[in-house]
């Protein structure tokens, strides 16, 4: 059984099926999306109801004693021999320095909020600020250039995710299978193996690329001019890699798996959190046009008729009509109070308590007795890789979790 806390316009928009309102860089949640429609009817109206799906929200997932108890706001109690957890209601960060923006131009909390969409559509020759440079911010810039509106994007480092060739699950066979399982025994065997092949490929740990610009603008360009002409190196070495760790790292037990898989977390964090290059190219022509400038700088600004002058840390303005956070979002997380697990919303005043934080999302944390946190909600700071990958390894986790309560 699964119990969905957002609502079903915002689980719309986050597998893709409306394209002005969600996300263009994450284009492969359609999939899932796919796979949900084809998987519910079918399981939800079988003999053994495998498969329900419920709309509501969580208020307390009582875990004193078997079975564990689900306490919903509108569809009562629901009882479970094992809770898996895997996230929670997000807010949308909106920095300080925007809240004063509100009586002179719009400020949309997020690039998937529908009405930023609406508004880049009645206001084609406009030019918004854009505040933070992750993928939300490149998707901010997308959709904004697709409009015809000018941006200006702005964050704290003045940098852009990198470019990637591509992500796909069927990774170049550069890494033999049998030697990376024959170099999976110990830690410090496969550290000296990964380290070896690198050197081989010409990417050295420690450093991904050489030397690249500091300017934010140059560096984006040269790396979108690297992965449009398949030089990419490290992603040769990665995205194998993390496909080998699922498959041979899944039937390992579980203090070893984790181990080694902490021990590749740095290698894979840029590969994973790169910009596909057929996205890019959108950036790419905004530079070159003009329509789009990328600069360091906080969001501070001054407001002016119906438009804020932002400056970035050069001490530059830029004039813009509306502006859209990018800057990620506020997650109360779980709380742990007496003998209960409660959304961090719902008790905001208790300590906070949350599973420990697992490098890269990897893993799970146990949270009670029968429950487990996984996802987000097992590292609520930190990026999940690879929706697809990572799902398979979680789904390991909490199989052998079960399995050891049996």
């Amino acid at each position: 059984m699964s119990l969905d806390v957002e609502e079903p316009h915002d689980f719309a928009e986050f597998l893709g099926y409306n394209r002005r309102e969600s996300s263009s860089v994450f284009s492969s949640r359609k999939k899932y999306g796919s796979y949900l429609q084809q998987a519910l009817p079918s399981e939800s109206g079988s003999c053994d109801d495998r498969l329900q799906y419920v709309l509501d929200s969580v208020i307390c997932v009582e875990d004193s004693a078997p079975p564990v108890l689900i306490h919903t706001a509108r569809h009562g109690l629901f009882k479970a021999d094992f809770v898996i957890i895997t996230g929670g209601r997000k807010t949308a960060r909106v920095p300080s320095s925007c809240q004063s923006y509100r009586d002179t131009v719009p400020v949309f909390p997020s690039p998937y909020d529908p009405s930023f969409s609406h508004w880049l559509e009645n206001h084609p020759t406009s030019r918004i600020g854009i505040l933070g440079t992750g993928l939300s911010a490149v998707d901010a810039a997308r959709l904004a250039l697709f409009e015809g509106v000018e941006a200006v994007i702005l964050s704290p480092s003045g940098q852009l995710p990198g470019v990637r060739t591509s992500l796909q699950l069927s990774a170049p066979k550069e890494i033999p299978a049998e030697e990376f399982r024959a170099h999976s025994r110990s830690v410090e065997d496969f550290r000296q193996y990964a380290i070896q092949h690198a050197t081989s490929l010409g990417w050295y740990p420690g450093r991904l690329r050489e030397p690249l610009p500091r300017n934010g603008t140059d560096r984006f360009l040269l790396d979108y001019e690297l992965a449009e002409n398949g030089y990419s190196v490290w992603e040769k070495m990665i995205g194998r890699m993390v496909d080998l760790a699922n498959q041979t790292w899944s039937p390992l037990k579980v203090s070893l798996r984790q181990t080694l898989l902490n021990g590749i977390s740095d290698w894979i964090h840029r590969y994973v959190t790169a910009m596909p290059v057929q996205g890019a190219k959108n950036l790419r022509e905004g530079f070159q046009a003009g329509s789009l400038v990328l600069a360091r700088g906080q969001g501070s600004g001054e407001q002016a008729r119906n438009a804020v002058d932002l400056k970035d840390a050069s001490g530059n303005s830029h004039r813009v009509e509306a502006v859209v956070c990018a800057c990620g979002y506020e997650d109360p997380g779980w709380i742990k109070h007496n003998k209960g697990i409660f959304p961090g919303q719902i008790k905001p005043n208790a300590s906070r308590w949350v599973g420990a934080p697992l490098n890269n999302g990897w893993g799970t944390a146990q949270a009670g007795n029968r429950v487990l946190f996984a996802g987000e909600a097992a590292a609520p700071t930190t990026a999940i890789p690879s929706y697809a990958r990572t799902s398979i390894m979680q789904a390991n986790f909490a199989l052998d979790w079960i399995n050891s309560h049996a």
